[in-house]
């Protein structure tokens, strides 16, 4: 034990070099600490401990006093590091980060099992499989959500607004992890973020916004400004250090404060006091030190109906039973022969069918919340049906032709024409 206490002490002193004979006094004194506290854990702890558990935890201990950021990986974190760069992976499609003790989805990928179930960004995911995420980290999280193509996996979320934790059973499926080729330089540009956009879209966002390229429409992004190194540790393990931090071309950080914990996880509600002002090529004054801000806000939030609706998975259902006609309308011979298209609309037949599939699975509801909710259901069955039909990108394309986002961003493409002059 004392020697691989020693070997991360060693080990880091080669990743943080020390440049004055102070500061490797004061790491000596460290070391012998750790030495010595590892031979009171060794000889006086009244049962058995797991010394591969005692040097993870000094060294996750080392990184959370820098930044919610930095990490430790594992063997097995170290591999599905490496494993994403094969261009596809089997799980959920959320990104994570272990943030205090709370493993915090940062933002479902759209298109995935987890975007269909409505999982949301600030969801927190408290236990996976029945086993509390508080003692592990987002890379062990990881490596329990992903798994085999086809196996499913329970999950335990904690929402702001809801008194009590749901769970929800996902079913693993694939998720690619596409390049994008191509590039157009003379078009007109409008950017849409929300809550959930981080680092590398914030970094595209900013320069746009800074060199007056584009329009950026929707809410504020996350503001994740921190880059990270991976260095290796020992065989097969590494850490992802944070050794940088990005700046928009105006000189502005995209980072947002992390130095009170809890108001990094879960607000982000940003004052202008004390922030970092840049300004535009066009003179236009901008912020820093809190995400990137749009130049049109325009939110969207789910109303409470189509939110239980989502976490319960039945507009998802619903659409595949009636495809394979297992509903009444599904097995309607005139409903089966008709010709579908990307303008296909959720009519009152769906919409009645919907709902007597509703009264079949015991989904409670009032009537009055249903009218009032009428209109993102019909958009979240018309998604459905059109991804059970002709496939995720097919759906996608249809919800996006009611996204009040997209529509206001279509609004404001003449705005976005005068950039380009």
């Amino acid at each position: 034990m004392r020697k691989k206490l020693f070997l991360i002490i060693l080990l880091a002193l080669l990743v943080f070099p020390v440049n004055s004979s102070e500061g490797l006094d004061y790491w000596n004194q460290g070391l012998s600490k750790i030495k010595l506290m590892s031979a009171l854990i060794t000889n006086n702890y009244h049962q058995e401990v797991s010394l591969e558990k005692l040097e993870e935890a000094a060294i996750k201990g080392i990184l959370r006093t820098l930044d919610p950021h930095s990490n430790f990986l594992d063997p097995r974190g170290f591999s599905r590091l490496t494993e994403e760069y094969k261009g596809k992976y089997y799980g959920l499609g959320i990104m994570i980060q272990k943030q205090g003790e709370n493993l915090v989805v940062i933002t479902p990928l759209e298109g995935t099992p987890a975007w269909r179930l409505g999982i949301q960004p600030g969801d927190i995911i408290s236990h996976i499989n029945g086993e509390s995420t508080k003692p592990i980290s987002s890379y062990e999280a990881m490596q329990r959500l992903r798994g085999k193509k086809g196996t499913s996996v329970t999950i335990t979320i904690v929402r702001e607004g809801l008194q009590e934790p749901f769970d929800l059973t996902i079913e693993r499926a694939e998720i690619p992890l596409n390049s994008r080729k191509g590039q157009y330089e003379n078009i007109p540009l409008i950017i849409l973020i929300d809550r959930g956009s981080a680092s590398a879209s914030e970094i595209v966002s900013g320069a746009v916004r800074d060199n007056d390229r584009g329009l950026i429409i929707g809410e504020r992004s996350w503001g994740k400004g921190l880059v990270q190194t991976v260095f290796p540790l020992a065989p097969n393990a590494a850490i992802s250090l944070t050794t940088a931090k990005y700046f928009t071309p105006s000189g502005l950080s995209i980072q947002r404060d992390y130095s009170h914990l809890e108001d990094y996880l879960f607000s982000q509600n940003i004052s202008q006091e004390n922030r970092e002002v840049g300004y535009t090529r066009r003179g236009r004054k901008v912020y820093g030190q809190g995400g990137i801000e749009p130049d049109l806000e325009v939110k969207f939030s789910y109303k409470p109906l189509t939110a239980r609706m989502l976490l319960r998975g039945l507009f998802f259902r619903y659409a595949h039973k009636l495809v394979k006609g297992e509903t009444g309308l599904g097995r309607d011979p005139a409903w089966k022969n008709q010709t579908f298209d990307i303008d296909f609309q959720a009519d009152d037949r769906v919409i009645q069918d919907f709902q007597t599939y509703l009264e079949s699975v015991k989904f409670e509801y009032e009537a009055e919340e249903f009218i009032n909710s009428l209109d993102q259901i019909k958009r979240e069955l018309e998604r459905e049906i059109a991804s059970a039909l002709f496939g995720l990108e097919e759906g996608i394309k249809v919800y996006r032709l009611s996204d009040p986002v997209v529509l206001k961003a279509i609004e404001m493409m003449p705005e976005a024409e005068k950039l380009v002059e």
